[in-house]
């Protein structure tokens, strides 16, 4: 006892004065925070002034209510801190945090906090609770917490390595970017010097001169990986400012590795772009001249007297000519086709059946191979002659039924013609193709008028195409003034619609009809043909057949080699050099191990025209070379160097 009363007595062994009841009720009264004292039956004894200005209300109104008035008065229902009050019960120190509405309808957050008051002698002596506005400091840490998130998210989430660096160069922290360069995670390096990852005697004078002189950031090249290997950047410094005072750097380095190896692949794809180019004008050049002399002989041929026969036989290939010219220059030229937003639609007059009817044959001996049906309807109102692009629409319903009799195995296609509106002054003519094949999803219709795509199960590795056809019918269509859409479903087949100006031509003009002919004939010989493309096959079937020899056509070196084995001989086999299952230069192989005593006389066929093609089809063993398209006094010139190597081996 003596001991605690020397305690509490102090220094000198004066007890030291305690506040006396008015000086506590002078703090309380004079306390910005508001406050509120209970008396130990948990009523409210007294409140500071401060309560009654912050939440509007009279010491009256509050004196004697118990904390769970008190509660009810001032907390909603849901209120943590309405749930703390109650513990004031159990004399408990309490503390939170509450978001309150004022009588002014402000919401303000206060921190609460209360504790048991001690009485005379030990006895409760109450309860004190405060209030303190706390508003201010919550938006300021609000605004710091959203600041650092910023700055967090991004550093964190940069391109670029970040790195953070005290003022003597040594690492705070840095990104993931800095650390994938550096080959380390960032605890490994932190309070480390990084002089050393950056090449450099000593990082902390340049980072300092880089403040007035951003020409330091230059002595910064390289960053060094753990394993040794350096990547090229290029670096810049910033520095670190708090209250006005450079606390560290940020040394912010981009890979120019990575921009480089960009750099270089740019410059590579733009020089492919240049030689694709520079390619498809050789290409157009080199077929375009073949294409014009066919089309200069034909004219010239069809002024002269002609077999009514001979005359449309002789159209008819110019008309085919004049369809594969305009197929060659699209699909080589198809960068001019994607610009040529002012290239207008031709108005010529041309008879739609007619222009049909020719679509309709090419396609015709696929149609019956795959005993399809191929239907064409013209609606009445449809005049019969109109006034529009006769080729562009032709390439259209060429790509149109040729896409559906492709990828259609059993059923029909039909093309159905109709009259369409009005637009801007101009008549419509509207197209529907449909058939039966095997339909396209709604996600690779999305894809199927871009360039250069096949679509997964509809323009599949088996069957041909570049991928262009599709992508030109719609700028053809728009050309013409129109549009194109689809509508299809797996395994229900597609309907392909597009429409398209096309006025009614006044006068009409009287349009040539045209019919196949036949040559001359010549004396029979017995011929194989190996042909897989089965519009030649029917080419040069009709060729040799006009002129009185049997024929026999195959679409691959397989069939060459069992037809060489049947009992009569072939006098001559037109062997092309590239076909599926055998090509030419194999079957040639297997001919020659084959020992025929009467071998065939073989005339290599190929589309290509290359030097050294002939040479090397020679040297195969091969007797003679044609090169595509056949020409008819071509193929009369191979078919008499035959005879005449005939008569030689026999006077011999």
């Amino acid at each position: 006892m003596e001991n605690n009363a020397a305690q509490r007595s102090g220094a000198g062994g004066r007890t030291p004065a305690q506040p006396s009841r008015a000086m506590l009720a002078s703090v309380i009264s004079l306390s910005p925070v508001p406050l509120l004292l209970f008396d130990s039956g948990l009523s409210i004894m007294t409140v500071n002034p401060a309560f009654l200005r912050t939440f509007a209300c009279t010491e009256q109104e509050l004196t004697g209510l118990g904390a769970d008035a008190l509660a009810r008065l001032c907390f909603p229902a849901d209120s943590l801190c309405r749930a703390e009050l109650a513990r004031i019960r159990q004399l408990e120190p309490i503390d939170c945090e509450e978001e309150m509405t004022l009588q002014s309808g402000e919401r303000r957050m206060f921190r609460i906090i209360g504790y048991a008051l001690d009485g005379e002698e030990g006895a409760g002596g109450g309860y004190l609770l405060s209030l303190e506005d706390v508003s201010e400091r919550k938006r300021f840490e609000l605004q710091l917490q959203e600041s650092v998130e910023r700055y967090t998210s991004l550093k964190k989430y940069n391109h670029d390595a970040v790195i953070s660096l005290d003022l003597q160069g040594r690492v705070i922290n840095y990104n993931q970017e800095a650390g994938r360069l550096l080959g380390m995670p960032v605890e490994e390096l932190a309070g480390k010097d990084f002089s050393p990852y950056l090449l450099v005697e000593e990082i902390g004078p340049i980072l300092r001169q880089a403040s007035q002189d951003t020409e330091a950031e230059r002595q910064l090249s390289g960053m060094r990986h753990r394993s040794g290997r350096v990547t090229e950047i290029l670096a810049s410094i910033a520095p670190i400012i708090i209250n006005g005072t450079i606390k560290g750097y940020y040394l912010i380095a981009k890979d120019m590795s990575e921009q480089k190896k960009l750099l270089i692949e740019k410059e590579a794809a733009e020089a492919t772009n240049r030689a694709k180019n520079e390619f498809l004008t050789m290409m157009s050049h080199e077929i375009r001249n073949p294409m014009n002399g066919i089309l200069g002989l034909t004219r010239m041929v069809l002024d002269t007297p002609l077999e009514e026969e001979a005359r449309r036989y002789i159209e008819l290939i110019r008309k085919s000519s004049h369809a594969l010219l305009h197929i060659v220059n699209d699909t080589l030229d198809y960068t001019r086709l994607e610009s040529a937003g002012a290239e207008a639609a031709e108005e010529r007059p041309f008879r739609l059946a007619e222009l049909l009817d020719e679509i309709v044959a090419i396609q015709m001996p696929i149609v019956v191979q795959k005993g399809l049906k191929l239907e064409t309807a013209i609606a009445a109102d449809v005049p019969a002659e109109l006034l529009g692009d006769r080729e562009k629409l032709g390439k259209v319903l060429l790509n149109l039924i040729g896409n559906a009799v492709k990828f259609t195995e059993r059923g029909q296609i039909r093309a159905v013609f109709s009259a369409g509106g009005e637009d801007r002054g101009s008549r419509l003519i509207e197209c529907e193709v449909s058939d039966t094949g095997i339909g396209i999803t709604e996600t690779e219709q999305q894809q199927l008028f871009h360039p250069f795509r096949r679509i997964g199960t509809y323009m599949t590795r088996t069957e041909e195409g570049s991928g262009l056809g599709l992508a030109i019918s719609r700028r053809l269509v728009e050309l013409m003034g129109g549009t194109i859409e689809v509508e299809s479903e797996p395994g229900q087949g597609s309907r392909f619609r597009f429409a398209a100006k096309a006025a009614r031509d006044q006068p009409p003009h009287a349009l040539p009809d045209a019919a196949m002919a036949a040559p001359e004939p010549d004396g029979p010989l017995r011929v194989l043909v190996a042909e897989d493309n089965e519009i030649n096959q029917l080419v040069i079937r009709k060729m040799l057949e006009k002129s009185g020899h049997s024929v026999r056509v195959v679409a691959n070196g397989a069939e060459v080699l069992e037809a060489l084995q049947e009992p009569e001989p072939y006098d001559l086999l037109l062997l092309d050099i590239l076909m599926p299952v055998l090509g030419g230069f194999e079957t040639m192989d297997e001919i020659r191990a084959m020992g025929l005593a009467r071998p065939p006389y073989v005339v290599a066929v190929t589309a290509n025209a290359l030097r050294g093609d002939r040479e090397a089809c020679l040297a195969a063993g091969m007797d003679d070379y044609l090169s595509k398209p056949i020409r008819r006094d071509k193929l009369e010139e191979a078919i008499d160097a035959y005879r005449s190597s005939a008569k030689a081996r026999q006077r011999g």
